[in-house]
Protein backbone atom coordinates (compact mmCIF):
# COMPACT_ATOMS: atom_id res chain seq x y z
CA UNK A 1 0.00 0.00 0.00
CA UNK A 2 2.82 2.62 1.03
CA UNK A 3 5.30 1.09 -1.56
CA UNK A 4 5.88 4.66 -3.31
CA UNK A 5 6.66 6.32 0.15
CA UNK A 6 9.84 4.04 0.04
CA UNK A 7 13.07 5.42 -1.29
CA UNK A 8 14.57 3.75 -4.19
CA UNK A 9 17.65 1.64 -3.22
CA UNK A 10 20.85 3.67 -2.50
CA UNK A 11 19.10 6.74 -1.99
CA UNK A 12 20.61 9.03 1.26
CA UNK A 13 18.89 8.62 4.78
CA UNK A 14 21.81 11.69 5.69
CA UNK A 15 21.13 15.47 5.13
CA UNK A 16 19.07 14.87 1.96
CA UNK A 17 16.32 13.04 3.55
CA UNK A 18 13.53 15.32 3.07
CA UNK A 19 13.91 14.15 -0.96
CA UNK A 20 11.89 11.45 0.20
CA UNK A 21 8.96 13.61 -0.30
CA UNK A 22 8.94 13.98 -3.49
CA UNK A 23 10.28 10.27 -4.67
CA UNK A 24 6.67 9.07 -5.06
CA UNK A 25 5.16 8.44 -8.74
CA UNK A 26 1.84 9.84 -7.90
CA UNK A 27 0.20 12.70 -5.36
CA UNK A 28 -0.09 10.59 -1.95
CA UNK A 29 -3.28 10.56 -0.18
CA UNK A 30 -3.61 12.56 3.16
CA UNK A 31 -3.41 9.28 4.98
CA UNK A 32 -0.07 8.18 3.16
CA UNK A 33 1.22 11.88 3.34
CA UNK A 34 0.79 11.86 6.81
CA UNK A 35 2.55 8.63 7.54
CA UNK A 36 5.56 9.54 5.06
CA UNK A 37 5.55 12.91 7.43
CA UNK A 38 5.78 10.68 10.52
CA UNK A 39 8.60 8.65 9.18
CA UNK A 40 11.08 11.29 7.61
CA UNK A 41 10.62 12.60 11.21
CA UNK A 42 11.27 9.01 12.91
CA UNK A 43 14.64 8.41 10.66
CA UNK A 44 15.71 12.12 11.48
CA UNK A 45 15.63 11.34 15.53
CA UNK A 46 17.51 8.13 14.21
CA UNK A 47 20.17 9.60 12.14
CA UNK A 48 20.85 11.85 15.34
CA UNK A 49 20.93 9.61 17.65
CA UNK A 50 23.66 7.20 15.34
CA UNK A 51 25.53 10.68 14.95
CA UNK A 52 26.02 11.16 18.44
CA UNK A 53 26.51 7.76 19.38
CA UNK A 54 29.22 8.00 16.88
CA UNK A 55 30.69 11.08 18.37
CA UNK A 56 30.61 10.25 21.55
CA UNK A 57 32.55 6.53 20.99
CA UNK A 58 35.50 8.27 19.06
CA UNK A 59 35.48 10.91 21.73
CA UNK A 60 36.14 7.96 24.38
CA UNK A 61 38.50 5.90 21.95
CA UNK A 62 40.73 9.49 22.10
CA UNK A 63 40.41 9.76 26.03
CA UNK A 64 40.11 7.05 27.71
CA UNK A 65 39.77 8.03 30.96
CA UNK A 66 37.25 9.94 30.58
CA UNK A 67 34.09 7.96 32.24
CA UNK A 68 36.32 4.85 32.68
CA UNK A 69 39.19 3.91 35.47
CA UNK A 70 42.67 4.80 33.69
CA UNK A 71 45.23 2.00 33.32
CA UNK A 72 47.33 0.85 35.30
CA UNK A 73 50.32 2.36 33.15
CA UNK A 74 48.49 6.03 32.57
CA UNK A 75 48.29 6.03 37.17
CA UNK A 76 51.94 5.12 37.27
CA UNK A 77 53.37 7.60 34.46
CA UNK A 78 50.74 10.32 36.68
CA UNK A 79 52.05 8.98 39.76
CA UNK A 80 55.59 9.98 38.11
CA UNK A 81 54.97 13.20 37.08
CA UNK A 82 53.32 13.98 40.24
CA UNK A 83 56.08 13.12 42.37
CA UNK A 84 59.12 15.02 40.29
CA UNK A 85 60.17 11.80 38.46
CA UNK A 86 62.54 13.19 36.54
CA UNK A 87 64.77 14.17 39.60
CA UNK A 88 64.63 10.86 40.99
CA UNK A 89 67.50 9.20 42.28
CA UNK A 90 67.13 5.89 40.10
CA UNK A 91 63.87 4.95 37.85
CA UNK A 92 64.95 2.31 35.28
CA UNK A 93 62.46 2.31 32.33
CA UNK A 94 59.68 4.45 34.16
CA UNK A 95 58.18 6.72 31.82
CA UNK A 96 59.68 4.58 28.36
CA UNK A 97 57.81 2.25 26.28
CA UNK A 98 58.60 -1.21 28.34
CA UNK A 99 56.19 -3.05 30.27
CA UNK A 100 55.44 -1.04 33.30
CA UNK A 101 55.87 -4.43 35.36
CA UNK A 102 59.42 -4.10 34.17
CA UNK A 103 60.12 -0.53 35.58
CA UNK A 104 62.22 0.04 38.83
CA UNK A 105 59.97 -0.60 42.31
CA UNK A 106 57.20 -1.67 40.47
CA UNK A 107 56.12 -5.32 41.40
CA UNK A 108 53.46 -7.06 39.67
CA UNK A 109 51.36 -10.55 39.95
CA UNK A 110 49.08 -12.03 37.16
CA UNK A 111 50.43 -8.34 35.23
CA UNK A 112 48.68 -6.21 38.35
CA UNK A 113 50.61 -3.82 40.39
CA UNK A 114 51.06 -5.27 43.43
CA UNK A 115 53.39 -3.36 44.94
CA UNK A 116 55.45 0.14 44.88
CA UNK A 117 58.54 0.71 46.50
CA UNK A 118 60.17 4.12 45.92
CA UNK A 119 62.09 4.35 49.14
CA UNK A 120 64.24 7.15 49.84
CA UNK A 121 64.86 8.06 46.03
CA UNK A 122 63.84 11.73 46.16
CA UNK A 123 60.50 11.76 45.36
CA UNK A 124 58.66 15.55 45.37
CA UNK A 125 55.23 16.16 45.44
CA UNK A 126 51.64 14.94 46.22
CA UNK A 127 49.96 11.54 45.35
CA UNK A 128 47.39 12.12 42.46
CA UNK A 129 43.47 11.06 42.55
CA UNK A 130 43.95 8.56 40.44
CA UNK A 131 46.37 6.33 42.44
CA UNK A 132 43.60 4.86 44.29
CA UNK A 133 42.74 2.85 40.92
CA UNK A 134 45.78 0.85 41.35
CA UNK A 135 43.39 -1.77 43.77
CA UNK A 136 45.89 -4.50 43.63
CA UNK A 137 48.05 -2.98 45.49
CA UNK A 138 49.16 -4.50 48.57
CA UNK A 139 52.88 -3.03 49.00
CA UNK A 140 52.97 0.37 49.50
CA UNK A 141 56.71 2.23 50.54
CA UNK A 142 56.75 5.58 49.75
CA UNK A 143 58.91 6.06 52.68
CA UNK A 144 62.16 8.48 53.10
CA UNK A 145 60.97 11.04 50.82
CA UNK A 146 59.76 14.71 50.30
CA UNK A 147 56.12 13.68 49.46
CA UNK A 148 53.77 16.29 50.99
CA UNK A 149 49.67 17.40 51.18
CA UNK A 150 47.24 14.94 51.99
CA UNK A 151 46.24 11.49 50.99
CA UNK A 152 43.69 11.60 47.95
CA UNK A 153 40.51 10.22 48.57
CA UNK A 154 40.67 7.49 46.68
CA UNK A 155 43.64 5.98 49.04
CA UNK A 156 40.32 4.19 50.41
CA UNK A 157 39.93 2.50 47.56
CA UNK A 158 43.26 0.72 47.99
CA UNK A 159 41.68 -2.50 50.23
CA UNK A 160 44.69 -4.90 49.26
CA UNK A 161 47.09 -3.16 50.96
CA UNK A 162 48.79 -4.95 53.86
CA UNK A 163 51.80 -2.63 54.38
CA UNK A 164 51.82 0.75 53.96
CA UNK A 165 55.25 2.25 54.87
CA UNK A 166 54.87 6.22 54.56
CA UNK A 167 57.31 7.66 57.19
CA UNK A 168 59.92 10.73 56.74
CA UNK A 169 57.44 12.78 54.51
CA UNK A 170 55.23 15.40 54.79
CA UNK A 171 52.18 14.49 54.05
CA UNK A 172 49.06 15.79 55.93
CA UNK A 173 45.27 16.20 56.71
CA UNK A 174 43.34 13.03 58.50
CA UNK A 175 44.70 9.20 58.11
CA UNK A 176 41.83 7.02 56.14
CA UNK A 177 40.29 4.19 57.63
CA UNK A 178 41.95 1.07 55.41
CA UNK A 179 40.42 -1.86 55.52
CA UNK A 180 42.63 -4.46 57.32
CA UNK A 181 46.30 -3.56 56.53
CA UNK A 182 49.05 -5.84 58.49
CA UNK A 183 51.80 -3.34 58.57
CA UNK A 184 50.71 0.71 58.88
CA UNK A 185 54.23 3.11 59.29
CA UNK A 186 53.46 6.60 59.17
CA UNK A 187 55.89 8.12 62.10
CA UNK A 188 57.36 11.55 60.93
CA UNK A 189 54.69 13.15 59.27
CA UNK A 190 52.20 15.78 60.00
CA UNK A 191 48.67 13.79 60.21
CA UNK A 192 46.53 15.19 62.31
CA UNK A 193 42.60 14.34 63.90
CA UNK A 194 41.90 10.87 65.59
CA UNK A 195 43.43 8.49 64.90
CA UNK A 196 41.93 5.48 62.33
CA UNK A 197 39.67 2.97 64.22
CA UNK A 198 42.87 0.78 64.69
CA UNK A 199 40.67 -1.87 66.04
CA UNK A 200 39.46 -2.79 62.92
CA UNK A 201 42.22 -4.17 61.60
CA UNK A 202 41.85 -7.58 63.08
CA UNK A 203 45.14 -8.68 61.38
CA UNK A 204 47.23 -5.71 62.26
CA UNK A 205 51.28 -6.85 63.16
CA UNK A 206 52.62 -3.54 63.90
CA UNK A 207 51.62 -0.08 63.56
CA UNK A 208 53.50 3.01 64.31
CA UNK A 209 51.95 6.84 64.38
CA UNK A 210 54.37 8.27 66.45
CA UNK A 211 55.93 11.92 65.49
CA UNK A 212 52.34 13.46 63.72
CA UNK A 213 49.70 15.42 65.24
CA UNK A 214 47.24 13.13 66.12
CA UNK A 215 44.61 14.29 68.34
CA UNK A 216 41.87 12.65 69.96
CA UNK A 217 41.80 9.86 72.45
CA UNK A 218 43.69 6.08 71.92
CA UNK A 219 40.61 3.81 70.36
CA UNK A 220 39.63 1.32 72.79
CA UNK A 221 39.01 -1.27 70.13
CA UNK A 222 42.68 -1.85 69.95
CA UNK A 223 42.76 -4.36 72.92
CA UNK A 224 41.00 -6.74 70.54
CA UNK A 225 44.22 -7.02 68.58
CA UNK A 226 45.87 -9.99 69.41
CA UNK A 227 48.07 -10.44 66.15
CA UNK A 228 49.38 -7.22 67.38
CA UNK A 229 53.37 -7.21 68.42
CA UNK A 230 54.07 -3.27 68.81
CA UNK A 231 52.23 0.18 69.02
CA UNK A 232 53.86 3.38 68.76
CA UNK A 233 51.64 6.50 69.37
CA UNK A 234 54.47 8.90 70.93
CA UNK A 235 54.91 12.40 70.01
CA UNK A 236 51.43 13.30 69.15
CA UNK A 237 48.36 15.42 71.08
CA UNK A 238 46.48 12.81 72.18
CA UNK A 239 43.96 12.74 75.14
CA UNK A 240 42.21 10.91 77.76
CA UNK A 241 43.34 7.56 79.49
CA UNK A 242 45.15 4.39 78.28
CA UNK A 243 42.59 1.93 78.09
CA UNK A 244 41.76 -0.85 80.60
CA UNK A 245 41.01 -3.46 77.31
CA UNK A 246 44.79 -2.86 76.25
CA UNK A 247 45.78 -5.32 79.37
CA UNK A 248 43.78 -8.51 76.89
CA UNK A 249 45.56 -8.43 73.92
CA UNK A 250 47.50 -11.61 74.49
CA UNK A 251 51.06 -13.13 74.05
CA UNK A 252 51.95 -11.11 70.53
CA UNK A 253 51.84 -7.95 71.90
CA UNK A 254 55.67 -6.79 72.80
CA UNK A 255 56.16 -2.84 72.43
CA UNK A 256 53.64 -0.07 73.83
CA UNK A 257 54.88 3.40 73.10
CA UNK A 258 52.67 6.08 74.13
CA UNK A 259 55.29 8.63 75.54
CA UNK A 260 55.08 12.84 74.86
CA UNK A 261 51.30 12.95 74.45
CA UNK A 262 48.64 14.13 76.86
CA UNK A 263 46.88 11.40 78.53
CA UNK A 264 45.86 11.03 82.05
CA UNK A 265 44.55 8.63 84.69
CA UNK A 266 46.30 5.68 85.51
CA UNK A 267 48.23 2.84 84.06
CA UNK A 268 45.95 0.08 84.14
CA UNK A 269 45.97 -2.81 86.17
CA UNK A 270 46.10 -5.74 83.72
CA UNK A 271 47.92 -4.27 81.48
CA UNK A 272 51.55 -6.40 82.09
CA UNK A 273 50.17 -9.45 83.41
CA UNK A 274 48.31 -12.11 83.39
CA UNK A 275 47.22 -11.45 79.80
CA UNK A 276 49.99 -9.30 78.44
CA UNK A 277 52.77 -11.94 79.20
CA UNK A 278 55.52 -11.07 76.56
CA UNK A 279 55.48 -7.23 76.78
CA UNK A 280 59.30 -6.58 76.97
CA UNK A 281 58.69 -2.37 76.74
CA UNK A 282 56.39 0.13 77.87
CA UNK A 283 57.29 3.64 77.24
CA UNK A 284 54.71 6.62 78.74
CA UNK A 285 56.55 9.06 79.70
CA UNK A 286 56.17 12.57 79.50
CA UNK A 287 52.23 12.86 79.79
CA UNK A 288 50.21 13.78 82.96
CA UNK A 289 49.89 10.26 84.58
CA UNK A 290 48.79 9.78 88.07
CA UNK A 291 47.56 6.68 90.23
CA UNK A 292 50.12 3.98 91.67
CA UNK A 293 51.89 1.20 89.84
CA UNK A 294 49.73 -1.80 88.88
CA UNK A 295 50.93 -4.73 91.71
CA UNK A 296 51.97 -6.90 88.88
CA UNK A 297 54.28 -4.93 87.30
CA UNK A 298 56.63 -7.18 87.29
CA UNK A 299 55.94 -9.30 84.56
CA UNK A 300 58.30 -11.91 83.41
CA UNK A 301 59.93 -10.65 80.39
CA UNK A 302 59.36 -7.09 80.83
CA UNK A 303 62.74 -5.44 80.37
CA UNK A 304 61.80 -1.07 79.81
CA UNK A 305 59.75 0.15 82.33
CA UNK A 306 59.65 3.96 80.85
CA UNK A 307 57.31 6.32 82.89
CA UNK A 308 59.29 9.23 83.38
CA UNK A 309 58.17 12.89 84.29
CA UNK A 310 54.58 12.13 84.65
CA UNK A 311 52.59 12.51 88.77
CA UNK A 312 52.62 8.77 89.60
CA UNK A 313 53.09 7.76 93.10
CA UNK A 314 53.03 5.49 95.85
CA UNK A 315 55.08 3.33 97.13
CA UNK A 316 57.80 0.46 94.95
CA UNK A 317 57.88 -2.57 96.49
CA UNK A 318 56.73 -4.22 93.96
CA UNK A 319 59.69 -3.63 91.63
CA UNK A 320 61.61 -6.05 94.30
CA UNK A 321 61.60 -8.74 91.80
CA UNK A 322 61.53 -7.06 88.76
CA UNK A 323 64.33 -7.44 86.53
CA UNK A 324 64.53 -4.56 84.00
CA UNK A 325 67.43 -3.08 82.06
CA UNK A 326 66.18 -0.07 81.98
CA UNK A 327 64.07 1.79 84.88
CA UNK A 328 63.26 5.51 84.24
CA UNK A 329 60.52 6.92 86.93
CA UNK A 330 62.38 10.14 87.41
CA UNK A 331 59.95 13.21 88.04
CA UNK A 332 56.97 11.24 89.43
CA UNK A 333 55.71 11.33 93.01
CA UNK A 334 56.75 8.14 94.44
CA UNK A 335 57.50 7.54 98.20
CA UNK A 336 58.79 5.55 100.90
CA UNK A 337 61.66 3.16 100.96
CA UNK A 338 63.95 2.65 98.24
CA UNK A 339 63.46 -1.18 97.43
CA UNK A 340 66.38 -3.69 97.03
CA UNK A 341 66.36 -3.88 92.87
CA UNK A 342 67.37 -7.10 91.17
CA UNK A 343 71.12 -6.44 90.10
CA UNK A 344 69.97 -7.12 86.35
CA UNK A 345 69.47 -3.29 85.60
CA UNK A 346 71.89 -1.98 83.02
CA UNK A 347 70.34 1.67 83.73
CA UNK A 348 67.69 3.02 85.94
CA UNK A 349 66.81 6.72 87.07
CA UNK A 350 64.63 7.34 90.08
CA UNK A 351 65.89 11.01 90.25
CA UNK A 352 63.06 13.69 91.57
CA UNK A 353 61.06 11.35 93.60
CA UNK A 354 60.60 11.24 97.69
CA UNK A 355 62.00 8.35 98.24
CA UNK A 356 64.40 7.23 101.13
CA UNK A 357 67.89 5.96 100.48
CA UNK A 358 68.13 3.12 102.43
CA UNK A 359 70.15 1.04 99.79
CA UNK A 360 71.84 3.80 98.05
CA UNK A 361 75.29 2.19 99.10
CA UNK A 362 74.59 -1.38 96.94
CA UNK A 363 73.49 0.97 93.78
CA UNK A 364 76.56 3.27 93.99
CA UNK A 365 78.84 0.49 94.30
CA UNK A 366 77.14 -2.47 92.28
CA UNK A 367 78.81 -3.61 88.86
CA UNK A 368 75.83 -4.80 87.53
CA UNK A 369 74.16 -0.60 87.16
CA UNK A 370 75.93 1.10 84.34
CA UNK A 371 73.68 4.28 84.64
CA UNK A 372 72.59 5.81 88.18
CA UNK A 373 70.80 8.89 89.16
CA UNK A 374 69.18 8.93 92.33
CA UNK A 375 69.34 12.79 93.00
CA UNK A 376 67.24 14.87 94.73
CA UNK A 377 65.61 12.10 96.76
CA UNK A 378 65.53 12.06 100.40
Amino acid sequence: MFANSLPPRGTSIGPDIEGLATTASSPPSAEQSSFIVFKIRMMKVVYLLLSTFLLVALLLCDHPSAGAPPTQRAILIEFFNATGGPYWKSKTNWNTAANECTWQFVGCTAGKVSSLAPYYNNLTGTLPESFGYLIELTWLDLAVNRMYGTLPSTFKNLTSLWSVKLFDNMFSGTFPQLKNPQMVDVRYNDFSGPLPNIGLWTNLFTASFAVNRFSGTIPASIGSLSTLSSLFLNYNQLTGTIPSQLGNMGMMLMTLVFSHNNLTGSIPDHIFYPTNTNLMTFDASFNSLSGTLPLNTCSLYLQDLVINDNQVNGTLEMLSTCQFSNLQLQNNRFIGALPFIYPSYVSFNLANNYLINNNLEYYLFSEYAWIIDLSNTN
